[in-house]
């Protein structure tokens, strides 16, 4: 349900469950935590995140959800623990992360885009936070690092109105970095841009300047 793939030093992780619009269940979050700690192999300088269908990622696997609720405490922290486990692999990754997002994103499939350091996506794309609706706590930091992103207006109109977002809003407000108009070829355009500081030349400054600006991000 994630493939992947290496090729000229990028690492592709593409979201592949297009029956059930890519939601992820706890499988695939365990699939993408151990694709993302690939990011250690010396021959990975940029991981690629993205999905294959119209639909980038709809958010978690409502079935897993649904199994919470007769779960008992350790069912539920051993779920809680494979989930946390692939946020912090995206967090501590030692290399950049570029979302090329090929449709909509949905909860979990918007709020790990605050977690890549470069978003490209379609202008289809649409993006949602259905937390207010659902009765649930914004995840992944999205609290804080939403309104850094965006700006707090925005960022609250999403959070608790749940009102969407469109790729050239998206854009505009910055939580895009370029958008693309050919979405049967990603890697060309995205190189073109990032080229030359994410070539295959430059691992070990890119390594030192993502840790720089994220410690000083930290600190705000």
């Amino acid at each position: 349900m994630i493939a992947s793939s290496l090729s000229h030093h990028i690492l592709t992780l593409t979201i592949n469950r297009p029956h059930a619009k890519n939601a992820l269940n706890l499988e695939m979050y365990q699939q993408l935590t151990q694709y993302l700690h690939q990011a250690n192999d010396p021959n990975v300088h940029v991981i690629v995140l993205t999905g294959l269908s119209d639909v980038f990622c709809s958010g978690n696997d409502i079935t897993d959800f649904i199994s919470l609720t007769t779960a008992d405490a350790d069912q539920c922290q051993h779920s809680r623990s494979i989930i946390e486990a692939f946020m912090f692999a995206m967090i501590d990754s030692p290399v950049p992360i570029v979302a090329a997002v090929s449709g909509n994103a949905i909860g979990i499939g918007m709020t790990m885009l605050q977690h890549c350091d470069f978003v490209f996506a379609c202008p289809s794309a649409n993006f949602s936070l259905p937390f207010v609706k659902l009765g649930l706590c914004p995840e992944f930091g999205s609290s804080l690092l939403l309104p850094q992103i965006i700006g707090t207006r925005k960022a609250k109109a999403m959070l608790l109105l749940g009102e969407p977002m469109n790729a050239k809003e998206a854009y505009h407000l910055v939580l895009l970095i370029k958008l693309l108009f050919n979405q049967n070829n990603w890697l060309q355009p995205m190189r073109q841009h990032l080229q030359p500081n994410l070539n295959t030349h430059y691992k070990t400054p890119n390594n030192s300047y993502l840790k720089l600006v994220e410690s000083n991000l930290l600190t705000v």
